[in-house]
């Protein structure tokens, strides 16, 4: 169409956010009265001038905005949240800063390489799929975020699966909702949930 570049960049920028914060390729070809074919030419375009940035089929980064990893990790292979060390953080428990963000995927596990870092998808069958609510973030944003009775649960059964000891003397369980933390173990499998209960006391 005829809309000058300016004008493409003043509604890039102009999108409200958070929604605006990452675009699909369909949004994009409506945002600029274009034919989808047209609107990935155009992405490509200003992928290269450093405007967009491709983060996963047909989606983009609007760099113009506040695009985030975290706000991302729950758009790529959605339905997922975050948890493991990254909510046991956030939620107080854990003290460190994890390198790498881990999500609760419906979808198969994978790794995936980000402009702000990797995100590591582990896949769950559908019934430990739960324990979660929706948290804001800077800007307006929010994420999927683990309870952090469930990001404990998640983080256990990754570390106990690879046959890693989990370093619990690390982590301030102060906050922990116990009930909640027994009622959420005994929908495991059965070797999480006898270890769990027996780690009650010490938490």
């Amino acid at each position: 169409n005829g809309m000058s570049v300016g004008g493409k960049l003043r509604l890039l920028a102009g999108l409200p956010r958070p929604g605006g914060n990452f675009i699909t390729l369909t949004s994009l070809a409506r945002l600029f009265g274009l034919r989808v074919q047209s609107a990935r030419v155009v992405g490509r375009r200003y992928e290269r001038k450093g405007v967009l940035r491709r983060v996963g089929p047909g989606l983009y980064a609007n760099l113009l905005a506040e695009p985030s990893r975290e706000e991302l990790a729950c758009l790529l292979f959605p339905p997922s949240y975050l948890s493991f060390e990254y909510a046991l953080q956030r939620h107080g428990v854990a003290s460190g800063v994890p390198v790498e963000l881990a999500c609760v995927t419906r979808s198969r596990s994978r790794r995936v390489a980000t402009p702000w870092g990797p995100i590591q998808y582990h896949g769950f069958q559908p019934g430990l799929f739960f324990g979660c609510r929706r948290e804001p973030l800077p800007g307006k944003a929010a994420l999927w975020l683990a309870e952090p009775e469930k990001a404990l649960l998640d983080w256990l059964y990754i570390k106990l699966r690879k046959g890693e000891p989990p370093p619990l003397d690390e982590m301030d369980f102060s906050r922990m909702d116990r009930r909640r933390l027994r009622a959420y173990a005994r929908r495991f499998p059965t070797g999480l949930r006898e270890t769990i209960l027996r780690l009650l006391p010490r938490l």
